[in-house]
């Protein structure tokens, strides 16, 4: 069993949304409640931080220099080398209680993101997708903690979790009609293991699935179901992962704080930092938005 070691410690409150920039060699990832863009190196070196006006929860690469931001009232351009920050789209409804969570490009270009309540009540978020005309489709309604969603290279298979159903499922997407629909759940996660969170997908086609209060990251065959191996992280509130470096053969992973109690802080001292092993497989794509 693999175990991941602390590369940066960045001691996030509620560290997300990590994901690999191949032209500049950097991974970038954001400490949500901190409102904070983290920034390193493939082995955790040249740390830099960016402080976001509001709670940044996900990142997006575009095909140029722009990096794309989402925060709770939409997205906004930002070019890390000077932090010049412009809002680009405003969500079609923003609700000060609302803020944003995990999300993803996709293979055709569209910007998928998740809604959820600041106080975390359920069914008051919706998870929606920003097509390449700049038109909002949303794609679903009353959902709680939107979460991990990746699709297939047939850019029509997807997987997506909602952290309170413990469930990874599957979707049809029609990516002309920007529509989906629900194929099947692929697996039901025991609590025991922990509540699904982040997801990265690799070169095989199997997911990587963050568990918050699970110590780790578990690697699921999406075609069984099965659970097949796990790295173990020293942190129990495991929120994301994705694939990086130069040889996509790297894992990175982040962690969070927030409401843990100080005999637990004191057991996982390094609870809130980014993670790093290597791996034996590559990670899939990561797409890029074309503005």
């Amino acid at each position: 069993m693999k175990k991941a070691k602390s590369i940066v410690g960045s001691q996030c409150a509620l560290g997300e949304g990590p994901i690999w920039d191949d032209q500049r060699s950097r991974l970038f990832w954001v400490d949500i409640l901190g409102k904070t863009v983290h920034w390193s190196d493939d082995h955790g070196g040249n740390h830099q931080t960016f402080v976001a006006p509001d709670y940044v929860s996900n990142i997006f690469l575009t095909e140029g220099d722009e990096v794309i931001l989402s925060l709770p009232d939409g997205f906004h351009l930002w070019i890390p080398e000077s932090g010049q920050l412009t809002a680009w789209v405003k969500f079609p409804e923003y609700d000060s209680a609302l803020r944003t969570n995990d999300g993803f490009c996709d293979v055709h270009g569209n910007l998928w993101i998740g809604t959820m309540a600041l106080s975390e009540e359920p069914e008051l978020g919706r998870l929606y997708l920003l097509d390449g005309d700049l038109n909002w489709h949303m794609m679903l309604d009353r959902t709680s903690i939107s979460n991990g969603i990746r699709c297939a290279d047939d850019g029509k298979t997807y997987y997506y979790i909602d952290t309170p159903t413990q469930k990874i499922r599957e979707f049809r997407f029609d990516p002309d009609q920007k529509t989906w629909e629900w194929v099947r759940d692929v697996i039901d996660f025991s609590t025991d293991l922990g509540h699904p969170d982040g997801m990265s997908m690799d070169e095989n086609g199997r997911l990587w699935v963050s568990m918050w209060n699970g110590y780790g990251v578990l690697c699921v065959d999406p075609k069984t179901g099965e659970v097949l191996e796990k790295v173990e992280v020293a942190a129990p509130q495991v929120s994301a992962n994705i694939f990086g470096g130069s040889g996509m053969d790297q894992l990175f992973i982040t962690t969070a704080r927030k409401m843990l109690p100080d005999t637990t802080l004191n057991e996982y001292p390094l609870t809130g930092d980014l993670f790093h092993t290597s791996m034996d497989v590559k990670g899939g794509p990561t797409y890029r938005r074309r503005l």
